[in-house]
Parts: C-alpha cells; structure tokens; sequence
C-alpha cells in the first residue's frame, strides 16, 4: 500500500486530513482502483481541506455509478422476477448481494456485473429467461461437469447503449479444487431474502458471504480482474475489505461462530485470518483477537493450499488432483490448455483481433507466471 492509498483507506475510516504536495489526481486513480469512490464521496464531501477538484471528480464517479445502479436494477429485477416464475431457485453472489445486503448505498458497491447461482437442472430455464429478456450469451459454459469454466456470461444492451452482464454460475466456486468449501446446492437451499432488491432475490446467509468474500480476495493474487478496461493481479483492492468490514459489523456473535466454523471445516482457516487482518489494519475492523488467532492456527486444507500457490499451473494441478478419475482430470486439463475460442477472446480483450494461437500461446505463458501469493 502507497501513502496515496492509506490515505484512501484512513479517509473510509473516519475524517483524514489533506497531505501537504500530494497528487490529486493519484488519489482519484487509485479510489477509483480501489472501487471506492461512492463510499469516499461520502466520506470527504464535507472537508474542505480536500482540493475542490478531487471533491468534485470523486462526486462525478459517484453519480456515474448511481446512475448504472439505477439502470442495472431495472435489468436485474424483472430477471429474478422471470426467474422466480419459472420455478428456477437463484442466489445473488459476491458484489450484488452485498450492495443490497449491506451497503448504506447499492451504488457504493462498485462492480461491472452480477453474479447468479442457479442449479444445474435448472440451467436451460434460466438461460430460456435470460433470452425473452433480451439478453445474449457472450461466453457460454462448456458442456461438460469437468470443465474449468463453470459460468457463463450474459449482456444486455440498454436503450442508451449502457452494457449489463449477468455472470450465470452452477457452482458457487468454479475451481473444482475450491467447490468442496460451499457447494451450488447447500447455497441454494440456505439462501436468505434480500427484500431491499426484490422480493424474490436471495443471498448467502452473512457468515458464508464473509467465507466466499474472503477466499474471493485470495483468488486474484493469480487470477486476473478488471478495472476500467486494464487487467490487474492481487488481493490489496480496498473495496473487497470494506466487503469484510461490513459483514462483520452486521454479523452476530452466532454468526461469527457459524464462520468460523464454516472456515475450520472448510480447511480454509488461514486464508480467512489473513483478510480479516488485513480488514483490521487496514479499516479498523472490529474482530475478535482469539477468532483470527484460531484461523491462522488452523490446518491448511486442499482449498487453502491452492489458494497459497504462486503460479496459475500449481492452482491448475490442484485442481486436477480433486477431480475424481482419469477421464475427468484429461477433460479438465485439456479444457484448460485449449479452451473455446470465445472463452479466449473474452479472457484477453486486449487481444481481441490477434489469432488464436498466439491467444493460447498468451494464456499457455500464463500458467508458468509467479506471483507472490498471500501465505499468511
């Protein structure tokens, strides 16, 4: 973390005096990194020490993305609506569940699309949904249990040309060697309401929610995300711990039971221990000392090892070793090395009109890449 970006997370904590000579713009650059510029609007919008100009930025972000919330909404509710009526059970994961579920503001929680869980037998009703509702598929699943890519995703074009996708997964993690810790059918079957969205969305209790928030930060210290249009590595964005600031705050002492829970059977312990730390420095996160100490202490699992790897082929030999039989461990590995052409273009959008072998010779490299992973 830069003195730019404490200063970021400072202000999220409470009133934070302006530094002298510091670089306005870099602090918008990295609020908006950070996926913080609703929440940090509302923060510094009283300080008159901040510089007008960076007060002013920062509240241009923020009504950009009220106005895609307000949009997205309008998309998303008739979907679950549709879905509801179909008889197809969903749960809403990640980013959109934890707007409606405890943001002051949906729009406070940046993200670029929605994550839907459905179950597999109800997949094709769900897409046939999807479909009368406008939406295309621009990077559908590969048919087969043993493919590495266990969602797919879907656009929507608004009248004003606004882009609105919908990520359609049958697994709440896809990696098979993560699946074990909260699998598509006990999240289903434990959903709970998210009346502030729809009256029939649904999400993870809060205690699985802060499980997949914090393994979703271990993720991306291998696996790439995007912000506004470049492709990052690592779990530092301060949006994810003010996911797991909030959660814990909401959350009952019998809720943080059942995480703990939840991390020490899952064998995850030590992936969870170091978020919340991170949580705690970071937003002065109000967590029990003895509950992380527990977690850190805990035996590494085969979800916690692959989440420690360095490199993207150790995650991918993870994988193979959870998958049961010989003829499922080929699919998968040769899925990986040679996914679909549409899986390919929508992975390097940088590299958009290259052929596709120099795509799989860039996603190939990839998997031998070392990246310092969070061993906590």
């Amino acid at each position: 973390m830069t003195a730019v970006d404490d200063l970021v997370a400072s202000a999220l904590c409470g009133p934070a005096s302006w530094p002298a000579a510091l670089d306005g713009n870099r602090v918008v650059e990295r609020a908006i990194y950070h996926g913080v510029t609703g929440l940090l609007m509302a923060r510094v919008a009283h300080l008159v020490d901040w510089p007008e100009d960076v007060r002013n930025r920062l509240r241009a972000e923020a009504l950009g993305r009220t106005m895609w919330e307000i949009r997205h909404r309008t998309v998303l509710v008739p979907l679950l609506a549709a879905l509801d009526a179909a008889g197809v059970g969903s749960v809403l994961l990640k980013g959109t569940a934890l707007a409606y579920g405890l943001y002051p503001e949906p729009a406070q929680r940046t993200r670029g699309d929605t994550d839907l869980l459905v179950a597999p037998d109800d997949l094709d009703r769900a897409r046939d949904a999807l479909v009368k509702l406008g939406f295309g598929c621009t990077m559908p699943m590969v048919a087969d249990a043993a493919a590495p890519e266990r969602q797919e995703s879907w656009t929507f074009i608004a009248s004003d040309g606004g882009l609105h996708e919908i990520d359609l997964h049958v697994d709440v993690f896809s990696s098979p060697a993560l699946k074990p810790v909260l699998e598509g059918a006990e999240a289903l079957a434990g959903a709970t309401p998210l009346p502030a969205l729809s009256p029939v969305a649904r999400a993870l209790p809060l205690p699985l929610a802060l499980l997949q928030a914090c393994l979703h930060r271990a993720q991306h210290v291998v696996s790439p995300y995007s912000v506004a249009g470049q492709w990052h590595y690592g779990g530092d964005r301060l949006i994810w711990l003010v996911d797991i600031d909030l959660a814990l705050r909401a959350m009952t002492r019998a809720d943080h039971d059942r995480f703990q829970q939840a991390a020490l059977s899952a064998g995850v312990g030590p992936i969870c221990a170091a978020a919340l730390r991170s949580a705690v420095a970071l937003l002065q996160t109000p967590c029990a000392e003895d509950m992380i100490e527990a977690l850190e202490n805990a035996p590494r699992g085969p979800a916690a090892r692959y989440l420690s790897q360095s490199r993207s082929l150790g995650r991918v030999m993870s994988d193979l070793h959870a998958i049961p039989g010989l003829k499922g461990k080929l699919q998968h590995a040769g899925l990986r090395l040679f996914p679909p052409a549409s899986t390919l273009r929508a992975s390097y959008p940088d590299l958009e009109d290259a052929a596709l072998p120099r795509l799989h010779l860039r996603r190939i490299s990839g998997l031998f890449r070392y990246r310092k992973a969070d061993r906590t």
